[in-house]
Formats: structure tokens, C-alpha cells, sequence
């Protein structure tokens, strides 16, 4: 959501906070890739029962944070 003002001019701290927002679109982008990883959550999904679905994402989510937490080189989230 880009930030602007009523009178067409923007502040300081509002063009500070536009031009933040294209690296913290990357970084998620880069976060969703990054649990795509695991096929399951690409392909179609055929499992039914209620929560089946929200539980494969946690699974991915966690794994990808543990990945994370195990390479040193990469900055935490």
C-alpha cells in the first residue's frame, strides 16, 4: 500500500516508507518461494478433511524456518 498525502505532496517519512516497500515485497516473494519448495504445497492438493490443507502449510512453514535458523550466512526473518 503505498503511503500519500491529501495535497499531492509527499513527506519525508512518506517517501522513506514508499521507497521501503519494494524490498519487503521481495523478501516475502523470496519467503514464498522458499516453502514452494515443498512440492505438496504447489500441486493440487487432494486431501478433504477440514484442516488437512492448513496443516501442510504449517509443516512447510516450519521447515522453512528451519532451514533458515540452520544457515548462519542468511540474515533471520
Amino acid at each position: 500500500m503505498q503511503v500519500t498525502c491529501t495535497d499531492g505532496e509527499l513527506t519525508l517519512e512518506e517517501k522513506l516508507a514508499n521507497q521501503a516497500l519494494p524490498y519487503r515485497r521481495l523478501r516475502i516473494e523470496h519467503v514464498n518461494s522458499s516453502v514452494k519448495r515443498c512440492r505438496i504445497v504447489k500441486d493440487r492438493l487432494r486431501l478433504w478433511k477440514t484442516g488437512i490443507r492448513d496443516q501442510v502449510m504449517e509443516i512447510c512453514c516450519a521447515l522453512h524456518n528451519f532451514k533458515v535458523r540452520l544457515t548462519p550466512w542468511q540474515p533471520m526473518i
